[in-house]
């Protein structure tokens, strides 16, 4: 099932063939118009322009995905991305942005197509996660360990190391790796081995949670939300 996803505002950070690729479309079958404001946030429906009713049926699959995320939004206030796996770095498909004003600074500008790095935000660690041990290694040696938050890894045998321990269905932590202030949870969706790994994320200010309470509080939403959008690609690629 290919899912034509929300996007947040426009840029070229990546081209029409690049997110073609992340969602399983053909370049010349994708575009974007602008959409309704959603939430916090401006975003961007991406379709399918063929004729017929496939936009439709498409759209209409598109539906509880995007309800799984304005779900978990609305559960914990937070902000809440989806991310897929795009060469060496994270390519946004989806952001709610949180409305607190705590939660403000932490809000980065992010784009469609706007990209994150895997070695420091919860996102890329969680697709790190789902990959095989020599996959994730060439990744991480094609990668300059550039600090960004106060705690990000300096080196690819540090990160390898926290990946070696963790479940790829499991909730993965960024702790002011990518951004001062804020922790991230991420989950990986769980998807077909044909298909690019995405994963889902909940990003708070520091001073809400501890890091252990982020995984106590959060992590099972995130998880739960993960797990629904799991289950509607798997019927989705039961009926195309």
């Amino acid at each position: 099932m290919a899912i034509p996803l929300v996007f947040a505002r426009p840029s070229r950070a990546c081209g029409a063939a690049e997110m073609a690729d992340l969602i399983r479309l053909r370049p010349g079958r994708v575009f974007a118009r602008l959409g309704q404001p959603h939430l916090s946030s401006d975003v961007l429906a991406t379709r399918l322009a063929d004729p017929g009713g496939s936009l439709t049926a498409a759209m209409q699959r598109t539906e509880p995905v995007r309800e799984v995320l304005e779900e978990l939004f609305e559960a914990t206030g937070y902000t809440v991305c989806m991310g897929a796996l795009n060469d060496r770095s994270v390519a946004y498909l989806h952001r709610l942005y949180g409305r607190d004003r705590a939660q403000r600074f932490i809000n980065q500008e992010v784009s469609l197509g706007s990209r994150a790095p895997l070695y420091c935000t919860a996102l890329g660690k969680a697709l790190l996660a789902s990959l095989s041990e020599p996959w994730r290694r060439r990744l991480l040696s094609q990668i300059d360990f550039i600090p960004q938050g106060p705690r990000s890894y300096a080196a690819a045998d540090e990160l390898l190391a926290e990946l070696a321990t963790l479940d790829d269905q499991e909730p993965v932590v960024s702790d002011e790796e990518y951004i001062a202030g804020a922790r991230s949870i991420a989950v990986c969706v769980q998807r077909t081995r044909d298909e690019q790994p995405i994963a889902i994320d909940v990003t708070v200010p520091v001073e809400d949670f501890t890091v252990q309470e982020l995984v106590e509080m959060v992590g099972p939403s995130v998880k739960y939300a993960a797990n629904r959008i799991a289950q509607i690609e798997a019927k989705g690629l039961q009926t195309d």
